[in-house]
């Protein structure tokens, strides 16, 4: 996606691109093929009108995309303290599996 759809040099984007980079790098992508989104959205639901949609008041009742969706605010919070959990589940496994091939 980065590559192809982005135009970023592949030798870039495999040895030079820094993580936090590779984020912004996509928001930005999705940030700009949105109002591509929207065209679709409207037209989709036009059409589904037309062909006797009767329960959508709205394009966004229709489809809603995941940039509406209202986030919890503790949610990278609880993110971050999940991936604290794994990182440490897996040292302990490393670590164990180190003392069983010692023996």
């Amino acid at each position: 996606m980065i590559v192809g759809e982005g135009g970023v040099h592949p030798d870039y984007f495999l040895y030079r691109m820094q993580w936090w980079e590779v984020q912004r790098f996509i928001n930005g992508m999705r940030r700009r093929i949105r109002p591509q989104w929207e065209s679709v959205r409207w037209l989709g639901w036009i059409v589904a009108k037309m062909m006797g949609e009767k329960r959508t008041e709205s394009p966004e009742d229709f489809m809603t995309f995941h940039w509406e969706i209202e986030t919890d605010p503790n949610q990278e919070e609880n993110d971050l303290r999940l991936i604290e959990e794994l990182q440490e589940k897996n040292k302990a496994a490393q670590e164990a599996a180190a003392n069983t091939s010692d023996r």
